[in-house]
């Protein structure tokens, strides 16, 4: 087909991206513009496909996953969307794999219907414009690593967009915009706009991570993390903000949103 949502896959097994590329053409909708068996056939293939999404294994031969979407993301703009298919995740490479903005991480075995349903979830959500440049503090600091690890380590899944929405929320607040008056005004609005998408989706998908935060032990996770005790749920605004005045103390900024 041509015009669909633009694919590549790489995998090491050959028969299974053959029979990938099969089930994409019953699809109908997905447009394979490249297939790869290793990192280094992989990153040469990318120069020239720019495809939508990437679907990946993490286990490459000359490359592995990690590898090629690092590479990826420094060298392409726009970067494709990234829905890694996999065997094993550690809590290092999920570690990584949100670093990376990966879209879906899926385990092996599973269906090329699931798969697909993933795909273009990537790509239905990506951000079709150009990306927003990276928020810094006045001294040019960069919170986005720092909120990445903050919230894997409180234990957010980077399986959910909420997940993506905090992330760069928090990152908004630390360059200076306040999450108490500025959440649904500014900031949801943003986000929105770099995602495709309206601020009342965010709204809702950070509201149900956070839901989520608290019903899994969350306020045990912030007094283990941060030393900060809270009986009950906090808004996300509220939230936020105590995440920010917490980042922003590691790296000296100085802002202090309580």
């Amino acid at each position: 087909m041509d015009g669909g949502l633009r694919l590549v896959i790489a995998d090491a097994d050959s028969n299974y991206r053959n029979m990938l590329c099969e089930a994409a053409a019953e699809a109908g909708d997905i447009d394979i513009v490249g297939c790869a068996g290793s990192g280094a056939e992989l990153l040469r293939l990318l120069g020239n496909s720019r495809p939508d999404v990437l679907l990946l294994d993490l286990i490459l031969p000359d490359g592995d996953g990690l590898y090629v979407m690092d590479k990826v993301r420094s060298a392409m703009s726009p970067c494709p969307r990234f829905v890694v298919n996999t065997c094993f995740v550690s809590c290092h490479t999920g570690s990584e794999c949100a670093r990376l903005d990966v879209s879906s991480l899926i385990l092996k075995p599973n269906s090329p219907q699931l798969l697909f349903d993933r795909v273009r979830s990537a790509y239905e959500f990506a951000p079709h414009s150009a990306p927003a440049p990276a928020v810094h503090t006045a001294s040019g600091h960069s919170f986005y690593r720092e909120a990445t690890e903050l919230l894997i380590e409180l234990g957010f899944s980077a399986r959910y967009r909420g997940y993506a929405y905090l992330r760069e929320a928090l990152v908004m607040t630390c360059g200076g915009h306040d999450p108490r008056g500025e959440l649904t005004t500014v900031i949801y609005p943003e986000i929105a706009r770099q995602y495709g998408t309206s601020w009342k989706n965010v709204e809702r998908a950070v509201r149900i991570a956070c839901d989520s935060f608290w019903r899994s032990g969350g306020a045990e996770s912030l007094a283990r993390l941060l030393g900060f005790r809270e009986s009950g749920r906090m808004t996300p605004s509220l939230f936020i903000a105590l995440l920010t005045d917490h980042l922003c103390g590691l790296a000296g900024g100085g802002l202090k949103c309580l």
